[in-house]
C-alpha cells in the first residue's frame, strides 16, 4: 500500500512539473539582420546619405581653409576694415561647419531610424507570432536581447 501512495505521489508531483516547464526558443538577431536583404538595402542608402553630407562638410572646410590661407598671406598688406570683414567671415563659416556637423549627426541618426526601425519591428513581430505557435515561455536572443512571452492558454 505505501508503495501505491509513493508512486502516486511521484506521479503527481512529476504531472505538476511538467506542466511547469518552461519552452525556450533561441535566436541570434544580429546574425539575421546580417543576411536580409532590407538590411543591405537600407545600409546603402544610409551609405548615400551619409557620402553626400561628407561631400557638403568636405566643401566647407575647403572653403575655411582656402580662406583662411588668403587670411594668412594676404592679411599684413590689408586694411584693418578688410581684415575684420574676413576674420568675421571664417569665425561664421567655422560656425557653419561646426553647426553642419552637429546636424548632420543628428539628420544621420533620424534617417538610420527611419531606414531600420520598420524592419526592426517586423522582426519582433515575426519573433512573437512563431514564439505563439510554438508555445515558447521564453526566447533568449544571442545578441543580449531578450524577449519573453508568457504561453497564450
Amino acid at each position: 500500500m505505501k508503495i501505491k501512495i509513493l508512486f502516486i505521489s511521484a506521479f503527481i508531483c512529476l504531472t505538476a512539473i511538467s506542466a511547469n516547464a518552461q519552452k525556450i526558443g533561441y535566436l541570434n538577431t544580429n546574425e539575421l539582420l546580417v543576411q536580409m536583404k532590407e538590411v543591405k538595402s537600407a545600409d546603402s542608402l544610409l551609405n548615400q546619405y551619409a557620402e553626400e553630407m561628407q561631400k557638403i562638410y568636405a566643401s566647407y572646410v575647403m572653403e575655411y581653409q582656402s580662406k583662411l590661407a588668403d587670411y594668412q598671406n594676404n592679411a599684413a598688406t590689408w586694411s584693418e576694415v578688410k581684415r575684420e570683414s574676413v576674420e568675421t567671415d571664417l569665425g561664421n563659416l567655422q560656425i557653419r561647419i561646426s553647426d553642419f556637423e552637429k546636424e548632420s549627426n543628428q539628420k544621420l541618426e533620424t534617417k538610420k531610424q527611419e531606414l531600420y526601425n520598420p524592419i526592426l519591428e517586423d522582426i519582433k513581430a515575426k519573433i512573437k507570432l512563431v514564439g505563439e505557435e510554438n508555445k515558447f515561455t521564453t526566447i533568449l536572443d544571442g545578441s543580449a536581447m531578450f524577449i519573453r512571452w508568457h504561453r497564450c492558454s
